[in-house]
């Protein structure tokens, strides 16, 4: 009786540590970050991890599920050392219905963590929803068994409106009437009066009198003062005129 309850509890330590060693060799998945708060219109990056202990995977299979009313796929990059699969099935990226189906081998199996791609999403218009890894993901283990166990939570999105700022009118109307934007005044310059011209032919007639008497003093000769000197040579000659005259006249000679 001892010998067969010792049996019993030895057989039920073997399955205990095999559960556990079985356990502790699943492969997991992880998605990064945990949560998303963006502008509609913008864009952001979801990294995909792979973490496989003990038993290696060597083939992974990653399907993803995404609100396709607010969120699409732009590009998916895969992570270093992956080799890409795109038969029918295990490649596609369905922005219609929100899928996208990833899968790559890993040359020598993967015995650790590793990034296995990044996707970028763009954000369509505001709203809400979830980005989920479904269980139609594989990681496949040498004999080509599935070892992925304990899928990710969902990623929760929250997409806001993107702030529009009004561009700045030249007029705003408001309530049916035309407001103008408020402009400063600048201060009035005084008003520096100019000088009334004369007319022209006024101006010529001046300028004309004015030469004639210059002309007139200076006898031509451009001089003032060798003109006045003419002139007092012309009026000697005429006061000694006069005097001949005179003398003459009283001489009784005429």
């Amino acid at each position: 009786m001892f010998f067969k309850n010792k049996t019993l509890i030895f057989a039920a330590t073997v399955a205990f540590f095999a559960l556990a060693a079985t356990a502790s060799a699943m492969t997991t998945v992880s998605l990064s970050p945990v949560s998303v708060n963006v502008e509609e219109g913008l864009t952001f990056n979801l990294t995909v991890s792979v973490n496989s202990q003990v038993i290696k995977s060597y083939m992974v299979k990653l399907e993803i599920k995404f609100p396709s009313d607010i969120l699409e796929v732009e590009s998916f990059n895969f992570g270093n050392n992956w080799v890409q699969l795109s038969q029918p099935g295990y490649d596609l990226t369905d922005n219609t219905n929100g899928v996208l189906i990833k899968t790559a081998g890993y040359p020598g199996g993967l015995s650790s963590q590793a990034g296995f791609g990044t996707i970028i999403f763009k954000a369509k218009k505001s709203g809400t929803g979830t980005i989920q890894a479904t269980e139609n993901s594989l990681a496949l283990n040498v004999e080509s068994l599935n070892v992925i166990t304990g899928l990710p939570m969902g990623i929760s999105v929250a997409i806001t409106q993107a702030q529009v700022v009004p561009p700045t009118p030249a007029a705003q109307t408001q309530q049916g009437a035309t407001v103008k934007p408020i402009t400063e005044e600048k201060p009035e310059q005084p008003t520096i009066e100019q000088p009334i011209e004369q007319p022209v032919a006024q101006t010529a007639t001046q300028n004309s009198l004015a030469a004639n008497i210059g002309g007139f003093l200076t006898l031509g000769t451009g001089n003032v003062w060798l003109g006045i000197l003419l002139w007092l040579i012309i009026l000697a000659i005429i006061i000694y005129a006069i005097y001949l005259l005179r003398k003459r006249k009283d001489s009784g000679g005429i």
